[in-house]
């Protein structure tokens, strides 16, 4: 049997109630067959996983003694849109179990913990040194924008210097306001190009065959997701 390709899949993890839930089931594509998004999902935390121990154990010095003394103490943390929640973190939680990282018990599922993709953004710029550059003061606000490939996932946090001088805490945010998650990242930005493109009328006019126009705009939007979105 030949490998399918499955992209977007996460998306399937969302609640039907949520906002523009409609367009989205429209504009994701469908499962594998006989596929659920917990076995979809779990399959990729599984990969995700054999690379990491592969790479632990091709380049790490003593990577066996290293690899058993670490394996069965391991936190893992998923990231998510915001305004995910328990429905969602539920389904994420039940992929991890069927991807084999954790045991569906108490214990195994105190290994597992969510962040939001506002919450990770924050910790990686303040780990980057960004805060520090910006010289921030009690009371300064900063916007966070995830620019993603499903979501575009927007917080705002204060800075709160009240705790600067404790130990291990240089900084100290509070959110400003509830963070908000939108279904308008890249994938939705280079479908909506795609229609575009091929309702185009002076494309369809210019005497080339429409499968190759087809061809040649899903390579350029292909090839752009792949580099000028990193490069910005």
């Amino acid at each position: 049997m030949g490998a399918l390709t499955c992209s977007r899949f996460k998306l399937h993890l969302r609640a039907g109630h949520t906002r523009d839930s409609g367009r989205v089931a429209n504009e994701v594509p469908p499962l594998p067959p006989n596929k659920t998004v917990i076995e979809v999902f779990g399959d990729f935390i599984r990969y995700l996983m054999e690379c990491t121990v592969a790479y632990i154990r091709d380049t790490h010095p003593n990577s066996a003694q290293f690899w058993e003394s670490l394996k069965d103490n391991i936190a893992f943390v998923l990231s998510h849109p915001n305004g995910w929640e328990g429905y969602e973190q539920g389904k994420m939680r039940q992929a991890a179990v069927h991807s084999g990282i954790i045991e569906d018990t108490k214990a195994g599922h105190a290994q597992l913990t969510f962040v939001t993709e506002g919450e990770a953004s924050l910790h990686f710029a303040i780990e980057q040194g960004v805060m520090n550059d910006a010289d921030m003061k009690a009371g300064d606000g900063v916007v966070m924008v995830d620019a993603g490939g499903g979501t575009i996932d927007v917080s705002a946090y204060t800075y709160d210097r009240a705790d600067d001088e404790r130990p291990g805490r240089p900084f100290l945010f509070k959110e400003a306001f509830i963070p908000q998650s939108y279904f308008q990242g890249s994938v939705f930005v280079t479908i909506r190009a795609m229609e575009y493109l091929r309702g185009n009328r002076a494309l369809c006019l210019s005497g080339y065959h429409l499968l190759f126009v087809r061809n040649a705009c899903e390579l350029g939007l292909s090839n752009g997701h792949r580099t000028y979105r990193s490069m910005f």
